[in-house]
């Protein structure tokens, strides 16, 4: 097997849920517990499945068992030679992520029983979008008039995307109980 894969390469790893991730190849070493070992890091600074490879050979051969994964052309070396070079590589990990997602698929709307309180309920709602990582940022929980619970919230994914999250409590008129509504929304 030709070795297609450097120190620097950007590689792009797509899911099942058509969604996918960017990771930069890089050598990792962390004190004595961990000596020059290549790891897969994420835009979130996370690296790949928590997993070390001792050379770059093992690791393309990790790639091979994945479903679908490129390297993205990028002169890495020019870029990082360049002034505000981190932020330029950074939107074109963004504006490549973006060509290659569905928009469609990102207004996402779930129930909830009000069994669940206010905490597990934003859990199992950000957990549903599997394979979308990210965290979570400018969190508001407020209680309105009309709603008695309202939350709402950005939620960052590794890719660079942004979706609005939206929780509300409301009073199901079908089922005569309370249930969550949960909303997601791209927003950029």
């Amino acid at each position: 097997m030709k070795n297609k894969i450097k120190l620097g390469t950007i590689i792009q790893i797509f899911s099942i849920e058509r969604s996918s991730r960017i990771y930069i190849v890089s050598k990792l070493s962390i004190d004595n517990l961990i000596q020059d070992k290549y790891v897969l890091i994420g835009t979130n600074g996370q690296h790949y499945l928590n997993m070390y490879f001792n050379s770059l050979e093992d690791l393309e051969i990790q790639l091979e068992l994945e479903d679908s994964w490129r390297i993205l052309n990028t002169n890495l070396k020019k870029l990082l030679l360049e002034k505000e070079s981190e932020e330029q590589l950074k939107q074109i990990i963004i504006n490549q992520s973006k060509s290659n997602i569905f928009i469609d698929e990102w207004n996402i709307e779930k129930e909830y029983s009000a069994i669940y309180n206010l905490e597990d309920v934003v859990r199992r709602f950000i957990d549903s979008l599997s394979g979308r990582y990210g965290f979570l940022k400018d969190i508001r929980i407020k209680k309105e008039k009309n709603i008695q619970i309202y939350y709402k919230g950005n939620l960052f994914l590794d890719s660079g995307l942004i979706l609005d999250i939206k929780i509300n409590l409301i009073n199901d008129e079908k089922k005569q109980t309370p249930t969550w509504i949960c909303k997601a929304k791209l927003i950029s």
